[in-house]
């Protein structure tokens, strides 16, 4: 018997003897109710399921984004639009190549015949209560992305003066919807040098979810979600237009 032989055959007996011992302290359980856990008794007691460490790479969760949804819209009938993992930036104050501020997305939906983004893509590696600023960065690129590709008023938005774009985040596992809405005098505010400063105009952010993407039931509705804006969007007309002037 060679020695790699007799090696795999010690191995296979220690394994077996092993199992056993497993076997035989379970069947010496058997009939026996585990008590309740009483967690009021410990206050400083931490679910460690509910706690998730950061992943890797930022880049790890927008990959998984653009691929679920890339994957859900692909081969239905009637889709135009099309997800990517483009970093796209928006440039605010820009005059001779000098810029105030930029906002670079995580990807973006669009249309092939188009510039302009439909939707816009921000992720983090971390949960959002993990990271309080990402609020403050979704909203700067909200604004920016108005600033740049700045919205065409018609029919009922000139009377009622309000427009709405849509963003994704997805932060580590969960999904969140972000509708950012303003009025034609925030975009005034924005865009024009001669704004009245007093005016009171804010972009409001509405939050909603998350959805998780470890649960089947909660998978299923964002999906439904995202394939249903990826077809609305896709088949609508341009409502903003890209600036190309300077400030």
């Amino acid at each position: 018997m060679s020695s790699l032989t007799k090696r795999l055959r010690d191995v296979h007996l220690e394994e077996a003897e092993q199992e056993a011992q497993i076997e035989s302290s379970s069947s010496s359980f058997e009939g026996l109710e585990s008590p309740m856990d009483n967690f009021a008794r410990d206050p400083d007691y931490k679910d460690e399921e509910a706690t998730f460490p950061s992943v890797s790479d930022e880049n790890v969760v927008n990959t998984g984004f653009v691929s679920f949804a890339s994957v859900l819209t692909y081969s239905i009938e009637g889709v135009r639009a099309h997800w990517s993992q483009e970093r796209k930036g928006f440039k605010v104050g820009e005059i001779d190549g000098i810029k105030l501020s930029e906002a670079r997305t995580d990807g973006h939906l669009f249309l092939p015949s188009e510039k302009t983004s439909k939707v816009t893509i921000e992720v983090k590696p971390t949960m959002r209560d993990k990271a309080p600023r990402v609020r403050m960065q979704e909203t700067a690129q909200m604004a920016a992305w108005i600033h740049v590709e700045r919205d065409i008023p018609k029919g009922k938005q000139i009377e009622q003066k309000r427009f709405r774009r849509l963003m994704l985040s997805q932060d580590r596992h969960e999904i969140y919807i972000i509708i950012g809405d303003y009025d034609l005098d925030y975009m005034d505010y924005l865009t024009n040098l001669d704004h009245n400063t007093t005016c009171q105009s804010f972009l409001t952010m509405n939050e909603f979810g998350p959805w998780g993407i470890s649960d089947a039931g909660q998978v299923e509705e964002i999906a439904s979600i995202i394939l249903a804006v990826t077809l609305q969007l896709g088949n609508s007309e341009p409502l903003i237009q890209q600036f190309h002037g300077t400030d």
